[in-house]
């Protein structure tokens, strides 16, 4: 059987930059686990560069976008908007993402506002270069729904990474044909495992979300939580609640995965 992560976040890896030789370790890692693809995401400009590192790699997917964050940061978006673009028309990813909105953490009105633009913007720019997108979105379902159906977003793959939406929204978004990603603590938690059982596999993908997110129960702590060889932890507890026998499930994985990352 062989395993994908769908998500994780080698090049921002426990705060610094990554270098060749982690990327290798990383991948070996994941080898050894019978984990034969990592898609890298990158949602800062600032990071981009790491595509020269991720280019030598087939196992590496690349996932590049603008993340909920850049507009508290840098606020006009445009140039980093325009960065992505050169991105987009030089170095073509697999994926656009992760973006999207997180009204968790963000409270301020405006500050929202300017998140849906943004996430708005590179819908806009996933039609005109014909790519999938990869969605971040937590306690914003009204607005993710709202600009998905605006922006005609179901003419797009769709990535919903690590979901957390609510039952009827999930309900709306596999209606749009979207995917859902799930990671560690889906598998552990009551209300997150709910979402595994409910989604029909053949819209399921699976992720670790390294280093920031664990796999199995544990306290906070500094350093990573995960890594991308762990997603065969968390494909084993996922194939047991639905259960399937596991190398059913990572086939099916696998080619859920083919159809939205185009490898």
């Amino acid at each position: 059987m062989r395993f994908i992560d769908c998500h994780a976040h080698l090049a921002y890896w426990y705060k610094r930059e990554t270098t060749r030789d982690e990327y290798v370790y990383f991948i070996k890692q994941a080898k050894e686990k019978n984990v034969d693809y990592i898609v890298d995401t990158i949602s800062y400009p600032a990071d981009y560069n790491h595509y020269e590192s991720q280019k030598d790699f087939k196992e590496i997917l690349r996932s590049v976008g603008l993340g909920r964050g850049i507009p508290k940061e840098f606020g006009d978006t445009a140039p980093q908007l325009a960065k992505l673009r050169w991105e987009l028309e030089n170095r073509p990813p697999n994926i656009i993402g992760e973006i999207g909105l997180d009204y968790h953490w963000e409270k301020n009105d405006g500050m929202q506002r300017k998140q849906q633009k943004l996430f708005a913007d590179q819908i806009e720019m996933a039609h005109e270069f014909n790519l999938p997108i990869a969605i971040h979105s937590r306690d914003a379902d009204n607005d993710l729904v709202r600009i998905l159906r605006e922006k005609k977003a179901d003419e797009l793959k769709i990535q919903i990474h690590f979901c957390t939406c609510k039952k009827e929204t999930r309900k709306k978004l596999l209606e749009m044909g979207c995917y859902l990603s799930f990671g560690g603590p889906h598998t552990y938690a009551n209300e997150l495992m709910e979402m595994v059982k409910e989604t029909p596999v053949e819209r399921i993908l699976t992720e670790t979300d390294a280093p920031a997110l664990p796999v199995i129960r544990q306290k906070r702590k500094k350093g990573p939580r995960s890594y991308p060889s762990d997603v065969s932890v968390v494909a084993t507890k996922i194939a047991e609640i639905k259960e399937i026998e596991l190398d059913d499930f990572a086939n099916i994985v696998m080619n859920n995965a083919k159809f939205i990352f185009g490898f």
